[in-house]
């Protein structure tokens, strides 16, 4: 990608300017850090009237900064001249024009953020769901089947895991599974049980 920049800059010389007989322009400008800079350098020679064969001499340096925008890479960047030329303001005034070009710039790559929308969750909504989880829970039995094969006569022993509800009571869990409180005691320790606590409920099927 090229860009161009035009400079502009007046010169007032040390008297009236009739005739402009030589006039160079040279640089040394650099590139770094986004920043193009250096001098400009303007000489040569000018006549105070027209019928005069003694021609003065000019020396200037003019400084320059350009500044290059942080959304062009400047890795393969390069610069050179590309327009020079200047008029007489006023009679003693020489204003200067230069065109830099710079090329080899690209354009950095636009990073978009993605927007994620908000929703908003009704906390009543989030107590009934709960709710519903916590019922899925109380109603669940899981049942786990271990088998001791250390005999002829398999005996498989089934566990199944009740959690307590607000209205049960150890003796509703005695008769529900038919067993009694010794054999419940193996497994479980009954002292702080509560509403939500697991209990582990063994049985034993003889295989035939």
């Amino acid at each position: 990608m090229k860009k161009i920049i035009p400079f502009t800059k007046d010169i007032s010389l040390k008297s009236k300017i009739s005739e402009i007989t030589s006039i160079s322009l040279d640089h040394d400008l650099t590139i770094k850090d986004h920043l193009l800079s250096g001098n400009f350098y303007i000489k040569g020679a000018y006549k105070m009237a027209e019928a005069s064969e003694i021609a003065t001499e000019y020396s200037y340096k003019i400084p320059c900064e350009i500044s290059i925008s942080n959304n062009y890479e400047i890795v393969d960047a390069f610069f050179d001249i590309d327009d020079f030329y200047y008029e007489v303001i006023n009679e003693d005034i020489l204003r200067i024009n230069i065109d830099v070009f710079i090329d080899g710039l690209e354009e950095k790559e636009e990073i978009v953020a993605t927007k994620i929308p908000i929703v908003e969750i009704d906390d009543h909504d989030i107590k009934d769901n709960r709710h519903e989880q916590e019922e899925n829970i109380v109603k669940i039995e899981d049942v786990v089947t271990n088998i001791n094969s250390n005999n002829d006569d398999e005996t498989y022993l089934t566990y199944s895991i009740y959690i307590m509800r607000d209205e049960d009571s150890i003796d509703d869990i005695l008769s529900k599974y038919a067993i009694t409180k010794n054999e419940l005691l193996k497994y479980n320790s009954i002292d702080e049980i509560k509403a939500g606590s697991k209990l582990v409920i063994p049985a034993s099927v003889k295989n035939d």
